[in-house]
């Protein structure tokens, strides 16, 4: 067949047919390695990127790193329609995965840090929402709208472009983290500029105004020293226990999350080939089950006593129905299916809040680069994910049973920083020179 193009064609009137890169860049016979290091490459620029741009995120500013990420994804979105050559796609994609250090994590720290610290769990969980809905829409569109995938692409680079005129035009560098630099004027000017877009006038940043951004000092006290990584993590027990705690939750959900999708892939066409399903209406499923997830991942935050409860409890849920699944008759599809769909809920929630609960662990000055290290490790493990996705059961579930098992039950062990600092320990005490100037900057 490969070697006579003009004894077969594509058949467009199958629902699952799409214009997408296989004709783009002749990808019909191509060896099977060469596809799947597509993924590869994403990951491989991802896993480079968490090393350096999260670390320059707490060293330069979020602004400039977050809007450095989303130029270099416009760039490759730009240029993607246009590439017939597989090489470069590759680079561009190795590039989109570096982006993605800066345009996901970095800008996940940045918007926290935006908001007040009573809406910055809602602001992130609204991330994950967005997030899920943009994949049924895109769905949806190649289900029912369009097989070119050229017309997502566009969508992406309006996007891509809006984004980026809104961030410079508008969006100030974060005043908690400079203020965590000890830059109280600039923090106060980023103040100004957020009051100005609020309709509340340059001179309207009142003490409380500053309180509600700042957070009540009192009680959750940033770090103002300038000190070392090294040193700051010799000094603080705390933030040793929690950063290898999140390394085992973002790695554990993080691999769960993408084993999951490649699992049923791979069980639809396997067990589901006499049934009416299609990978379209799988996706729809199962990407309704993130949607849903996202709102549980908020009322768990909202009215659990604690983020780390509200952690173990999802890693739970996976557990359970995982086992559900292992325990199900093969010929009960339906139920298998569902076990499998709440094993995704399960996970999405764990996946969710283990970016949310961050900002309760780590202080401002170190945040960034604790996403940066979580992530290094998680991108590592998930690698694997698709690999272990075409194993025989039980393999699959046992896994996911071992890994959210034990993230559930560790995560149990966590130290927020208000426990740290009400006990003393693990936390970086400001100076009095450094109260002073805060103390100054509110008044």
């Amino acid at each position: 067949m490969c070697t006579n193009t003009n004894a077969w064609r594509v058949d467009w009137t199958k629902q699952e047919s799409l214009n997408n890169w296989v004709q783009q860049l002749d990808l019909y016979c191509t060896e099977d390695y060469k596809i799947g290091l597509f993924g590869s490459m994403f990951f491989a620029g991802a896993f480079i990127g968490s090393f350096i741009l999260p670390r320059l995120a707490d060293m330069l500013g979020r602004r400039p790193v977050y809007l450095g990420g989303l130029c270099l994804y416009a760039a490759t979105a730009v240029c993607y329609p246009f590439s017939t050559s597989l090489t470069f796609n590759y680079i561009l994609v190795f590039l989109g995965g570096i982006s993605e250090s800066a345009r996901y994590y970095v800008g996940f720290v940045f918007l926290q840090e935006l908001m007040p610290k009573s809406m910055q769990t809602y602001s992130g969980l609204m991330i994950f929402i967005v997030h899920a809905v943009a994949k049924i829409v895109y769905d949806l569109t190649f289900y029912k709208l369009t097989k070119n995938w050229v017309y997502i692409g566009i969508v992406s680079i309006t996007f891509v472009t809006l984004s980026i005129v809104s961030v410079t035009l508008f969006m100030p560098e974060s005043p908690r983290y400079l203020f965590s630099k000890g830059k109280v004027a600039e923090a106060r000017q980023s103040f100004h500029k957020m009051a100005s877009i609020n309709n509340w006038g340059r001179g309207a940043i009142t003490q409380e105004a500053d309180q509600v951004l700042l957070g009540d000092t009192a009680s959750a006290k940033e770090t103002l020293v300038k000190v070392s990584v090294i040193q700051y993590v010799k000094s603080n027990r705390s933030f040793v226990l929690n950063i290898l705690i999140m390394m085992l939750n973002w790695s554990c959900s993080s691999f769960c999350f993408y084993l999951i999708p490649y699992f049923l892939s791979n069980l639809n066409a396997l067990e589901l080939g006499a049934s009416q399903l299609n990978v379209f209406q799988l996706s729809l499923a199962q990407y309704t089950g993130e949607l849903f997830a996202c709102f549980f991942s908020v009322l768990l935050a909202k009215y659990m006593p604690s983020s780390k409860l509200a952690l173990a409890i999802s890693h739970t849920l996976s557990v359970i129905a995982a086992l559900i699944y292992l325990v199900t008759p093969s010929e009960s599809i339906g139920l298998q299916l569902f076990s499998l769909f709440l094993c995704k809920f399960g996970v999405t929630s764990a996946f969710n809040l283990s970016y949310t609960i961050m900002r309760e662990l780590f202080e401002t000055l170190i945040r960034a680069t604790s996403f940066g290290v979580c992530n290094v490790t998680a991108r590592l493990i998930t690698i694997s994910a698709p690999i272990f996705a075409q194993s025989k059961q039980p393999i699959p579930m046992l896994i996911i049973v071992v890994f959210s098992a034990a993230a559930g039950g560790l995560s149990l062990f966590l130290r927020p920083l208000d426990v740290s600092e009400k006990k003393g320990k693990g936390s970086m005490e400001l100076t009095p020179t450094h109260e002073k100037r805060q103390n100054k900057a509110i008044n």
